[in-house]
């Protein structure tokens, strides 16, 4: 996955080359990464907004990127985490899963990422000034060990305490 993305960033090192690539040639670059067509698209938007609205910087505000098309509260976080070092949480269906678990929360809201009370909950989890390192560690962890289908709780470092593995016993 390093390879795809040093490409990427390589044949598009600004925005102003991703928008003046096709989106035929956007697509072909992301597919390896199981991106699909509309991500190619929203790229290139997204690549024509930055651009004219902010010089070809990308925003530092988690506002300002949720305004971006197919911009979201995970995109828009995981963007201030890992481009600008700041520290917040992320929520995709990923860590999701390993929160709830481990500590067994669940959550009424249809789209569970969605939650306000499980970003607080994640957000008090945070180790401060560290939260990059724990977000890439919450997932490679669910990558790794507490996939979706056949996690691998037998070798899992948490299982001594992980309230899902003994019900699961």
């Amino acid at each position: 996955m390093k390879k795809i993305f040093h490409y990427f960033f390589t044949k598009y090192p600004t925005f102003y080359f991703l928008t003046k690539a096709t989106v035929k040639t956007i697509e072909n670059d992301i597919k390896p990464l199981g991106i699909s067509h509309v991500r190619a698209v929203a790229l290139k938007r997204i690549g024509k907004i930055i651009i004219s609205k902010y010089g070809g910087h990308v925003p530092s505000d988690r506002e300002a990127l949720i305004e971006l098309p197919h911009v979201g509260p995970y995109i828009a976080n995981a963007t201030l985490c890992f481009a600008f070092n700041l520290d917040v949480p992320m929520l995709d269906t990923n860590i999701l899963r390993v929160i709830t678990r481990y500590f067994t929360i669940s959550s009424k809201h249809r789209k569970k990422t969605n939650d306000p009370v499980l970003w607080k909950y994640l957000d008090s989890l945070l180790p401060k000034g560290r939260v990059k390192e724990f977000n890439y560690a919450l997932l490679d962890f669910a990558f790794k060990i507490c996939s979706s289908k056949n996690p691998k709780c037998f070798i899992c470092p948490l299982k001594k305490s992980c309230i899902y593995i003994k019900n699961k016993i």
